[in-house]
Formats: C-alpha cells, structure tokens, sequence
C-alpha cells in the first residue's frame, strides 16, 4: 500500500515495522479521524459494521453517531457502502484521508497452533483490505497486534514446563495412570456442574423470551446461553471420553492385549493436558524461570505468520506485541485513573464501569451481554481473582502478579497487563485517537472489544 507511507513514518515505532515495506515518495499524512469502523468476521459470511459511536450529549449517549454530521466530511465517492450493526443499516464509508484508511486487526493471543477460525477470520480480512485497495482504490495502512503475554500464554507454557520436567523424573507407569485418573475425575465433575448450571440458566432465558417474544434482548440471551451449553457439552463429552478410553486401555493393558509403552502412551496422549493442570495446581507457583513465556509465544507467533503466508494473507505494515509496549501500557492506564475511570485495588487496577457509564455508552457492541459472568470470566482470565472490585462488571486494566508468573515494575507493583487494555494501547500508539477501521472476531465483541472501545475513549476523552 504506497499510501501508506506517511502513517508509517508518523506512526509505526521502529521496533515493529515489518522488513520489506516498501515506502513510496508520495506521501499523505495521516490526522485524526472523527469515527472509527468496525470489521467483524462471522463464520458464514464478512460483515463490516461500523461502532463505536456516542452522541454529543453526555447526558444521552447512543452507540452511533453518523461521522459526517459533525465534521463536513464527505466521503470519497467509490460508492462503498458497510453495514453499520450499530444502525442494522448500510452507510457510506467516510474516512477522513481515503489514501490512508487506517485498518486495525484485533491479532491472536500466540498460546496454540492457529486453527480454522484463524484461517477464516484474517482471509476474511485480507479479502476486505484487497477489496478496498485495488478496487475501490483506497491506500490502507495496516495494523496488527500480537498478544504475546496473557492467562492463556501463561498457562499453557507453564503447564508444559511442569509436565515436561514431571515426565524427565521417569514416574512408574501406574503413577502416571493414577494421576490422570484423578485429573479426568475432577474435570468431570466441575464440567458436570458448569452444564447443569448453565442449563438451568437455558431454562429461565427461554421463559422470558417467551413471555417477551418482542424483546430482541431476551433472544440474544437465550442464543449466547445455547452457545454456552453447547461449548461446555462438548468439553464434558471430551472428558468422558478421555476416561473411557484410559479405562479401556488400562483393562486391555492388564489383560495382556498392549504392552507397557503403548499403555503409557496411550494414557499420557488421552491425559496430557488433564495431567499438565493437575501437576501446575500443585507446583506451578514455584516456576521461576519467566523465559518460558516469551519463548512460548514466539514459537506460536512464528507459527502463525507461516500460517498467514501459506494462505496468501498480505502481512500488516506494523505488527505491535504486547510485551514490547509495557511502559506505554502503564502511562496509559494512569491517564484512564486520573480520569476519574479506573482505580487501584491491592496492587492491580479495574476499570470503573459503572463511572464510565453515566457519561459514555458502555458495551456498545453487544449491550446485552452486560452482566454475562460467563462472558466475563472468559475475558478476566483463568488467572484473575476478581477480589478488589468495587462492581462485578469492572475489568482488570492492571493485574498484580502472582508467583509463577511474569512480572513488571509499575507505579502499583509488580504486576502485568490486563488483556483489554493492550488493543487500546497499541492502536493507540500506531495509529494515534481514531481509527478508520477495527477487526476483531464477533465471539470477542463482549468483553473484549466493548472494553477496548471503552477503555480508548476514557483515555482520549471521546464519545465515539
């Protein structure tokens, strides 16, 4: 995108340029942009959809104001129009400077081998930016980031640090089984739970939506907790069958059928992840070596760019990582608290939620799913306590680190990002208060993306 040139120079901070860019002499510079779009890709079709917007008024706000209102701005005349889910209507794109539509992709979190929604949700990207550039002729400036450290991260490359020095001691066969079993058994009754709980939760969702047939609310509530029973189904039947096929190995094992080696094969490929959380539950807060967890996420993050150019993807212009932006992180979580939108609890930092919310719209995304602990949950992290929150709906900006994790020095303590906060600091920071367009996935609208757009207009004082 030769276009792009001036936003690369404005900017990119040299740590994160990708090599190869190639910069054009014709230079356009990128200012601040008065809207911001949002992409968000589905598993059966592309849908591009405006956000994050307010109305002037503090005292009413809405979740979309149209850019062009209040700015005289006009938009470039390609006849490209998205569809804004915020007005469940199709708007003309209106970005400030056409040769710089600066395009932020919401990346992965490197814990794992990238899968099919990986796949589908940045070709699905890449087919939007090829689209605009080469069609429509807009000049695209594209970021991405990377999270790089996260619970995820963080546990997954503990658990497989603990696992592997566990397995290097050579424990007895039977030792092993035994330990597995017990994993399997505890899985399956805290999943036997979580289903019933969220079944009966099924049950009182689908009275109200039947006692309100017209309240769309009632119905997405009822969607998201199907989604829930049917995900936490999936990983009960998982555990079932892990423990059927460890008890049957183990009979065919004591019958004679299998060899020792097989069995223990067999056991450790049904338990490795089961075996790997019980053994981090017992000695993962004496991990000291911190290494493992950047070294976890590069392996991951290479992986994921092979992925990316195998499926003919286009790279970003500036890829950013979290563990590269920690200063900037804590500078921008203080201005949020000296706005009077955050506060500090036991040496970790929560968004105030229910502050922000007499003058801002919150969760603009999906605004239903405020309240969905679930939801929630997912978006705190495995890690996170939660204790110190003055309202359930506040989120961590700011985590106090906890033995057998990564560490950084903070005017609060030691301690690490949030997972929310790191989208809004990097955009931030390549891309300046506003951007032309946002891509995430739509099962990260709530809590991740409402909270990024929250968390991006308490520290730039905006409304949309």
């Amino acid at each position: 995108s030769r276009w792009a040139t001036a936003a690369v120079i404005r900017h990119i901070p040299g740590r994160a340029l990708l090599p190869g860019f190639w910069l054009s002499k014709q230079l356009h510079c990128c200012t601040p942009l008065p809207q911001s779009w949002r992409v968000v890709s589905q598993s059966s079709s592309a849908h591009i959809s405006e956000k994050m917007s307010l109305s002037s008024s503090a005292s009413q706000p809405s979740r979309w104001k149209d850019p062009s209102s209040n700015t005289g701005n006009q938009p470039l005349q390609t006849g490209l129009k998205l569809w804004n889910s915020l007005s469940d209507s199709l708007v003309p794109f209106v970005p400030e400077d056409p040769y710089c539509v600066k395009y932020y992709l919401c990346g992965p979190t490197v814990y794992d081998s990238s899968h099919m929604g990986h796949a589908r949700t940045y070709v699905g990207f890449d087919v939007v930016r090829r689209v605009m550039e080469n069609y429509f002729g807009y000049g695209m400036f594209c970021i991405m980031n990377i999270t790089d450290i996260d619970d995820k991260i963080i546990l997954r490359a503990r658990r497989n640090y603990v696992l592997d020095k566990y397995l290097a001691e050579s424990p007895a066969t039977q030792v092993v089984l035994d330990d597995v079993l017990s994993g399997l058994a505890a899985k399956h009754s805290k999943l036997e739970s979580n289903v019933a709980q969220l079944k009966s939760d099924l049950s009182a969702a689908l009275a109200t939506a039947e006692q309100n047939k017209s309240s769309s609310t009632a119905a997405k509530r009822v969607k998201e907790l199907q989604e829930l029973v049917d995900n936490e189904s999936f990983k009960f039947s998982q555990v079932k069958d892990s423990q059927k096929a460890v008890s049957d190995a183990d009979t065919v094992f004591k019958q004679g059928g299998m060899d020792e080696a097989s069995f223990r094969s067999t056991v450790l490929r049904e338990g490795r992840d089961i075996l790997s959380e019980l053994i981090d539950a017992k000695v993962g807060a004496d991990v000291r070596d911190t290494s493992i967890f950047r070294a976890h996420g590069a392996k991951f993050e290479a992986e994921f760019h092979e992925d990316m150019q195998s499926l003919n993807v286009l790279p970003a212009h500036n890829i950013t990582r979290v563990t590269e932006f920690v200063p900037e992180i804590e500078e921008f979580i203080a201005r949020i608290a000296d706005n009077g939108f955050a506060y500090e609890s036991d040496g970790s930092v929560y968004f105030d939620t229910q502050k922000f919310s007499e003058s801002h719209f919150y969760a603009k995304c999906s605004p239903s799913s405020v309240g969905n602990t679930a939801l929630a949950a997912e978006g705190e992290g495995a890690l996170a306590s939660g204790s110190g929150k003055k309202h359930p709906n506040d989120f961590a900006l700011w985590k106090a680190s906890k033995p057998g994790e990564p560490e950084w020095e903070s005017r609060w303590g030691m301690g690490r990002p949030g997972w929310h906060i790191e989208c809004s600091v990097m955009a931030s920071q390549a891309a300046g208060p506003t951007l032309d367009i946002h891509g995430g996935g739509c099962d990260l609208m709530f809590p991740h993306h409402d909270n990024e757009m929250a968390q991006s207009e308490a520290y730039w004082g905006h409304q949309q």
